[in-house]
């Protein structure tokens, strides 16, 4: 809710939509923003593990035709620290590249 709009959402708004108090909108505002992630998260750094896996079940009674692809998660995590995840058009080299440089030092 609070990434919906493009500027975020108000105490007030919010105290409407939810049919709060404002204290309560204002409350809840604060402790929302709290927990988001900062725009710009800090390099992985030490000893860095990284992972791709395919998400999205067999599809069931499929009688011919194509069949959606499976989407590519890429995972990276720094032991005893922060994870990070991104889904990836496909597990190709420049991809998988792209996305260890944005992560890792």
């Amino acid at each position: 809710m609070m990434v919906e709009a493009k500027k975020g959402v108000s105490a007030n708004q919010l105290k409407r939509t939810l049919k709060v108090s404002y204290k309560t909108s204002w409350y809840l505002c604060h402790r929302i923003r709290a927990a988001m992630p900062d725009a710009a998260p800090e390099m992985l750094t030490g000893i860095v593990e990284i992972d791709e896996t395919y998400v999205g079940g067999k599809a069931k009674n499929a009688h011919g035709g194509r069949i959606p692809e499976k989407a590519v998660i890429i995972g990276a995590v720094q032991r005893g620290g922060p994870i990070r995840l991104k889904v990836i058009p496909a597990a190709k080299k420049k991809h998988l590249r792209k996305f260890i440089a944005d992560v890792a030092d």
